[in-house]
């Protein structure tokens, strides 16, 4: 999925006054300590003369949720191939130590070289490709329907997939 499709997808969910933000006014963070201590001041009560707004504490994660979205599409906007390089290595490294949560034996620990090749494969490998792959494949089919989703589909199995799975086992068996 480009990053546009992923915008457009996550502007959706998030509801049109979210999406209607420009990519720049998204990618800068917003300083929300004035405003909180601001509302504090208003309020007193047993704690050192402020009291704890409740509704701050209840959407600080989705605040937090959002904020990161808006920041994360920011950068998919402004540096495409490192974001999408540092994403896959982050998930690269999480998909690793849960297999070997999942594997290890009481007495066993984790080999971290190995979860240092996976997160350098996300990163070198797995990330750039994968943008540059779903570029290539919207510009040879830019129609958004059913037929060309099946055509990319059977080119992702047909091409990419064996290609980068030669490349992944061949690299982890040099770095062995």
């Amino acid at each position: 999925m480009g990053s546009r499709q992923a915008r457009r997808l996550l502007c959706h969910l998030r509801g049109p006054a979210w999406g209607s933000a420009s990519a720049s006014a998204r990618a800068k963070p917003t300083n929300h300590h004035h405003h909180h201590h601001a509302h504090r001041q208003q309020h007193s009560g047993p704690y050192f003369g402020t009291r704890p707004n409740l509704a701050e504490f209840k959407d600080s994660p989705a605040r937090f949720s959002r904020g990161f979205v808006s920041w994360y599409l920011g950068m998919l906007d402004a540096r495409p191939v490192l974001t999408k390089s540092v994403t896959a290595g982050v998930i690269f490294i999480a998909a690793d130590l849960s297999a070997q949560t999942i594997t290890l034996g009481p007495s066993d620990s984790y080999d971290l070289i190995r979860t240092s090749r996976m997160a350098g494969y996300g990163m070198l490998i797995s990330g750039p490709s994968l943008h540059f792959w779903f570029n290539f494949l919207s510009k040879i089919l830019p129609k958004r329907d059913v037929i060309n989703t099946l055509k990319k589909m059977f080119l992702g199995q047909t091409i990419y997939g064996p290609i980068i799975s030669t490349v992944f086992f061949s690299l982890n068996a040099f770095l062995q």
